[in-house]
């Protein structure tokens, strides 16, 4: 295993790459960093060479909290490739991380061999998705206490608090960015991706979605995905947010299937 950091635009960003073969890279959301994925890297690293990372400011990484903006992320990844030797990845990106993938595979299309959404939009937008998010952010209640988490299944602590604790722990790791940093970030204006920037957007794309997501409803998905000529959706029934860390089984053979056919 491989663990560097890369420097890139004032931020130290530190990545570990595991296993040989053609590239995946994994870009986590806001409760998290390069941990997040200890479940999909002993399933994907074993046929290819798998790369994760933490974004600016969180984790290991470095970054002057007044250096944190959203719109650096497809720069940062672009270093971190750079730095691994790898030309061209596929990549499977979890909400926050949605902005970093979507935006460096539309600035960088030849280095993506096919793009994973995972519970994001990745700041692509219209009225119709505006108005899902925030009608969602006016009616969803609370987080429950002590291992609640809105990146979760509402149910998921009462079925499963050992994980949903582990889940907030290891979100508990990022100490330098606040979360209210993080969704100004994401509101910035030059985050947002319009159906006219979207036209001649080829990567081949999987969007995937659930139906109790309390950050990033179903319908919003839905339109995304409507927006990318080709792009496919899949839909988990019972799972939260975090469709990747709560039900790691059926989520990578997913994402795997459809990386087969494009890797």
């Amino acid at each position: 295993m491989l663990m560097p950091y890369v420097t890139n635009d004032d931020a130290r960003l530190y990545y570990q790459v595991i296993g040989e073969g053609s590239s995946i890279t994994f870009a986590h959301g806001a409760g998290g960093n390069a941990a997040s994925w200890y479940q999909q890297v002993p399933c994907f690293s074993s046929t290819y060479k798998t790369i994760v990372f933490d974004h600016r400011a969180f984790g290991r990484s470095e970054c002057d909290p007044d250096n944190f903006q959203i719109t650096r992320f497809a720069d940062d990844l672009a270093a971190i490739l750079d730095d691994a030797g790898v030309r061209k990845t596929a990549l499977v990106c979890q909400s926050m991380g949605g902005w970093t993938g979507f935006n460096f595979s539309l600035k960088y299309p030849e280095r993506v061999s096919c793009l994973v959404m995972s519970h994001t939009t990745g700041g692509i937008t219209n009225n119709k998705i505006r108005t899902v998010l925030s009608d969602i952010a006016k009616t969803r209640a609370a987080a429950t206490e002590p291992f609640g988490s809105l990146a979760l299944a509402a149910d998921l602590p009462d079925k499963d608090p050992v994980k949903s604790n582990l889940y907030n722990q290891i979100g508990n790791f990022n100490v330098i960015i606040n979360l209210d940093k993080i969704l100004a970030g994401i509101a910035d204006v030059g985050a947002e991706t319009t159906q006219e920037q979207l036209k001649n957007f080829k990567v081949p794309t999987l969007f995937i979605t659930s139906s109790m997501d309390l950050l990033m409803p179903a319908d919003a998905i839905y339109e995304a995905a409507r927006m990318i000529e080709g792009a496919e959706v899949k839909f988990f029934d019972g799972v939260g947010h975090s469709s990747y860390f709560e039900c790691p089984d059926e989520f990578n053979a997913m994402v795997g299937e459809f990386i087969a056919k494009h890797i």
